[in-house]
């Protein structure tokens, strides 16, 4: 169910939080695939503008996604911005080879060094099990849950120039050796892959928007505090959640909105209401999941809304 600010609890107090984007990349009725990531490249300058810390883009295999391959579009979004983090949330790696994508993801780290998110889940993110299928040359033992997680591993050590396939000159290591790797971020909303960030040491977003719910989310976040494995990189747990969010003029017609896209297949939003209202409520959730960033999304599907929602939430912040 959407959440109401008036509600909830108090929202805290003190300690600013922290906005950052998740771009869905989808297109809209008769809107061309280039309309849609050129609205993208456009969200991202302006939410920059508006101090939104990082700008995550979805990956999908499915006919509204505008774009199904994060790694072209990134470098193009780093390249329009100047200062916030881009990335993608996530890229399907059941479908991928680990080292392909450790290898893609350290030359966009060359390229923009400090400005890069590696964001993992597992998706599906597809339009069909044929689409699976022909994603993984119909190789279907890599679909499985057991498969997802030794890519996960695997990744993370190629990341970190360790290698399980051949030693000496014939050891398999992700090139270029000389950069520092982006940081990894698994996405999801079950369990497994919060104990799977725990256990290899990443950092964790909790996919609010896509049905997790509230109890769940806070056991989760608090359960990877707790199990984390502290590494070089990180000495405890890094996490935030990912929402989505309609906020209007009134309440009453953010309720509407909602409605409307509910209505149309989408999910039902977690924060809906007044720019007050919506800011109060994503307070609270910092509070509630002790995170001082949330990564927010929007279902509302005309661009010049879109900008409207990133900016009043900030104003009302």
């Amino acid at each position: 169910m959407p959440a109401r600010s008036q509600k909830q609890r108090a929202p805290r107090r003190g300690k600013r939080l922290t906005l950052s984007v998740l771009d869905l990349c989808k297109r809209y009725g008769a809107q061309s695939a280039r309309e849609s990531l050129e609205e993208t490249l456009d969200l991202a300058r302006f939410t920059e503008s508006l101090g939104y810390r990082r700008y995550w883009i979805a990956e999908h295999h499915t006919n509204d996604a505008a774009q199904s391959s994060p790694e072209v579009v990134i470098p193009l979004l780093a390249s329009r911005t100047k200062s916030m983090r881009i990335g993608a949330a996530g890229v399907l790696l059941q479908y991928y080879s680990p080292l392909k994508v450790a290898e893609t993801f350290l030359a966009l780290e060359a390229l923009f060094p400090g400005r890069i998110d590696l964001g993992v889940c597992r998706g599906p993110g597809v339009s069909s099990p044929e689409m699976a299928r022909a994603l993984v040359s119909e190789h279907q033992d890599e679909l499985g849950e057991e498969s997802f997680a030794e890519k996960v591993r695997e990744l993370v050590a190629l990341l970190h120039k360790k290698s399980d396939h051949g030693t000496g000159d014939g050891a398999v290591l992700a090139r270029p050796l000389d950069v520092k790797p982006p940081p990894i971020w698994m996405l999801g909303a079950g369990p497994r892959t919060v104990r799977l960030a725990a256990a290899l040491g990443t950092r964790y977003a909790y996919s609010l928007f896509f049905g997790g719910g509230l109890a769940h989310g806070v056991d989760y976040l608090s359960e990877y505090r707790s199990s984390f494995v502290p590494n070089a990189e990180l000495a405890s747990g890094c996490g935030s959640i990912a929402v989505s969010v309609i906020c209007a003029e009134s309440e009453a017609r953010a309720n509407r909105c909602d409605a409307e896209l509910v209505a149309g297949g989408c999910y039902q939003s977690n924060v809906v209401g007044t720019p007050k209202q919506c800011a109060e409520t994503l307070r609270v959730f910092g509070d509630l999941f002790g995170v001082d960033e949330i990564i927010v999304a929007t279902f509302i599907r005309n661009h010049r809304e879109r900008r409207s929602i990133y900016r009043q939430l900030v104003e009302a912040l």
